[in-house]
């Protein structure tokens, strides 16, 4: 089944944690496009909870849990880009 990428993600839809948490708004989607597949959801108008303003996000694609009148991600426990405290991220990953 063939779908347009615009009628799942409309610029401007609100994305949501799966605890009612605003996190910001759909700016674009990113492909990979060798492998066809969606890579993330660029955001902006960002919650400052999650990340500065300045700050440019993509949420990987695999965090989301549902696509509807607004985007359902998985819960945030912390700032994107900052590991919780006590976690060290591993050398050689990414």
């Amino acid at each position: 089944m063939i779908t347009e990428l615009s009628s799942l993600l409309d610029p401007g839809l609100k994305m949501y944690t799966d605890q009612g948490a605003y996190v910001g708004e759909v700016e674009d989607a990113v492909m990979n496009v060798d492998g066809g597949k969606l890579h993330g959801i660029a955001l902006r108008n960002l919650n400052p909870e999650f990340a500065d303003g300045e700050r440019n996000v993509i949420v990987p694609f695999r965090w989301v849990r549902a696509i509807g009148d607004i985007v359902i991600i998985k819960h945030l426990p912390h700032r994107f880009g900052m590991e919780p405290a006590g976690e060290e991220e591993e050398e050689g990953t990414g």
